[in-house]
């Protein structure tokens, strides 16, 4: 091997930088597995899960909350919108500042096929609603896996790709289709209930045929460890912030 000695770009160095800060604060105020719990959800670092936690969340089927992936991506739309909106400005430009704010998240997580297809999917949905035009979920997947496969064909054929996109699309296709067979609830609390109850189930079972062929197993708890972790997930992310 031939070393090219090359300075990395300004952005990448920023946050690089900002990745080991981070990671360097919650290893100072939390005690460990817990600092290496969050450091995996927040910025994607794992190199100091140990091998007994990781299992745990093997078996019990949460181990995509170690994983940054689109639900983190998610999560900090939710926030940053939230945020932009204190300082009473235009949606439009809520929506346009929220768009930097994501792919500094993205450039800060590694950049990992994932984190990459929630972006795009997230700056065509964010740019259409700019310009006053319907978003068109199917497109934005179809344009995200396009963009990640020119760059890297080999994504193709791995598990966090395969994983990444049965999940969006179990959501996008089953989740109306399950959370409309109990469309009578009144009571909002049990309505909230049902859609996350709603949304992980149709997750799980888009998910199903990679897990059982990657892993081998069917976790019979997942399905109740999910619906009471993943709300907690979107907690601890803004929190984390």
């Amino acid at each position: 091997f031939e070393f090219l000695e090359k300075k990395p770009s300004l952005i990448k160095s920023f946050a690089l930088k900002s990745k080991n800060d981070i990671s360097d604060r919650f290893k100072k105020f939390f005690k460990q597995p817990y600092a290496a719990v969050i450091e995996a959800m927040m910025i994607g670092e794992k190199s100091s899960i140990d091998n007994d936690t990781k299992n745990i969340f093997i078996n019990t089927g949460l181990i995509h909350i170690l994983v940054v992936s689109g639900m983190n991506v998610g999560f900090c739309v939710i926030i940053f919108i939230f945020l932009f909106k204190l300082f009473n400005l235009k949606l439009k430009y809520v929506y346009l500042l929220t768009i930097p704010a994501i792919f500094f998240y993205m450039i800060l997580t590694g950049a990992n096929p994932p984190v990459v297809r929630a972006f795009v999917m997230a700056f065509c949905i964010l740019i259409s609603l700019i310009i006053d035009r319907e978003p068109l979920v199917y497109n934005a997947i179809a344009l995200s896996a396009l963009i990640i496969l020119i760059f890297n064909p080999q994504e193709l054929f791995t598990a966090s790709f395969q994983m990444s996109f049965t999940a969006t699309l179990g959501i996008i296709y089953l989740y109306p289709k399950i959370n409309s067979s109990l469309g009578g609830i009144k009571n909002k609390y049990l309505r909230w209930l049902w859609n996350v109850i709603s949304v992980t189930l149709a997750a799980q079972i888009g998910i199903l045929p990679v897990l059982m062929f990657y892993f081998g197993k069917l976790s019979l708890i997942s399905f109740l460890a999910n619906i009471l972790i993943v709300p907690a997930v979107g907690f601890i992310v803004a929190v984390s912030f």
